[in-house]
């Protein structure tokens, strides 16, 4: 695993934690950007997963 992936996969359970918790406290509305972030984080960690694993040997 690449450092890169590593950060992106940390990052983005980092900010799910943090939208859970800042959508129990303010509401879901008010933290709705912080769990978009951390699904894009999500989608390009799988598509730097799926990039490396389609190279020809």
């Amino acid at each position: 695993m690449k450092l890169l992936e590593v950060i992106l996969i940390v990052t983005a359970f980092t900010l799910l934690v943090i939208g859970i918790h800042q959508a129990l406290v303010v509401g879901f509305m008010e933290s709705y950007w912080i769990f978009m972030f951390s699904l894009l984080l999500l989608f390009l960690y799988r598509f730097s997963k799926n990039k490396k694993g389609n190279k020809p040997n």
